[in-house]
C-alpha cells in the first residue's frame, strides 16, 4: 500500500516509515516543518492526490490541544484503526474523543482514507513508547482490510 505520513516529530515519523517500509510498503512524506496554514494544507492535499495515496496518516502535537484527538474519515479502514488506536490509547491518555472529523480540510479533501491524531506537545514519549509497534501493525493491515471488503464486494456480485 502507498500510505501518506505527515508526523511533526521527526523521530516518531522515522520510527513508522520504516516500520511499514520492512513490511513492503511505499511512504508519501506530507510533512511540512512551517506552521499550517492555508496554503500548506492546500499542497497536502495536492501531492496525497497527486501521488494518489491509499492512507493518509498524521498525528499533529499542538500546544493548543490539551486531550488526545482522533479524527477519521466515512471510509470505514480509516474507522477501524481508529477504533483500534482508541482502545490501545485509552491506557494511557484520559478523555480521547474519536470521531468523524469530515469538517476538517484534509479528511475533507483527501481522496484516500484518513486518520488524524493530535496530540499535547510533551506527550510525544509517552505516545512512542505505548503505541509505536501497535500502531505500525494497525496501518500495515489495513490492506488486509481492503481485500477482504474487495472479495465481498466481488463475491456479491458474483451471487
Amino acid at each position: 500500500m502507498k500510505y501518506g505520513i505527515d508526523i511533526n516529530n521527526k523521530r516518531i515519523f522515522n520510527d513508522i516509515s520504516e516500520g511499514l517500509k520492512n513490511k513492503g510498503n511505499f511512504i508519501v512524506d506530507l510533512t511540512e516543518n512551517r506552521t499550517t496554514t492555508g496554503r500548506t494544507l492546500l499542497k497536502k492535499v495536492l501531492i496525497a492526490n497527486v501521488t494518489n495515496i491509499d492512507f493518509y496518516f498524521a498525528i499533529d502535537f499542538k500546544n493548543e490541544t490539551s486531550k488526545c484527538e482522533i479524527f477519521y474519515d466515512e471510509y470505514g479502514a480509516s474507522k477501524v484503526c481508529a477504533e483500534k488506536l482508541t482502545n490501545i490509547l485509552n491506557r494511557k491518555f484520559p478523555n480521547i474523543s474519536c470521531e468523524k472529523g469530515e469538517y476538517l480540510y484534509l479528511v475533507k479533501n483527501i481522496n484516500a482514507a484518513v486518520l488524524y491524531i493530535r496530540l499535547p506537545v510533551g506527550d510525544e514519549d509517552k505516545f512512542e513508547k505505548m503505541v509505536l509497534e501497535n500502531l505500525i501493525n494497525i496501518l500495515d493491515s489495513i490492506e488486509l482490510w481492503y481485500k477482504n471488503l474487495l472479495n465481498i464486494i466481488l463475491y456479491r456480485n458474483y451471487i
